[in-house]
């Protein structure tokens, strides 16, 4: 993908509750046209049938988790398997995110560990970011 963009709307759009933060078209090089759109429901249960209808003709997804709380990280199980089972794309490109790395550590629940268990026995990359600092947010 080229590193220009066209920045297409304003951030922050609210629709439903549901944020979509921002939405990009890339142009590839190669003569097409690459949409990227990035949607947070803040893993809230309530925007399920929304989300299901977004995951329809998407290729990549990035599920973010907080590493200071065990919930987040245990949800991780059922978004990846609504990916899976509303996603029309065969075998889409799946990242996960342990965000707020940034934290001292007797403030982490989820192990580094247990989350590169988790990832390589999923077969999905893992990185660990801090939104606040903003560490490792380009390299995902």
């Amino acid at each position: 993908m080229s590193e220009k963009a066209t920045f297409l709307a304003d951030s922050l759009a609210v629709i439903r509750g549901v944020r979509k933060s921002c939405q990009y078209n890339y142009h590839d090089g190669n003569g097409k046209t690459v949409q990227l759109e990035i949607w947070d429901t803040a893993g809230q249960e309530r925007f399920g049938a929304l989300t299901t209808s977004v995951y329809h003709k998407t290729r990549g997804f990035i599920v973010v988790h907080d590493i200071s709380n065990d919930n987040s990280f245990n949800n991780v199980r059922r978004w990846l398997h609504d990916i899976d089972q509303h996603c029309d794309i065969p075998n889409p490109t799946r990242i996960l995110v342990g965000n707020k790395c940034d934290l001292p550590e007797v403030m982490r629940v989820v192990a580094r560990e247990d989350a590169v268990m988790f990832a390589t026995k999923i077969g999905i990359q893992l990185f660990e970011t801090s939104a606040t600092e903003n560490n490792n947010i380009e390299d995902v």
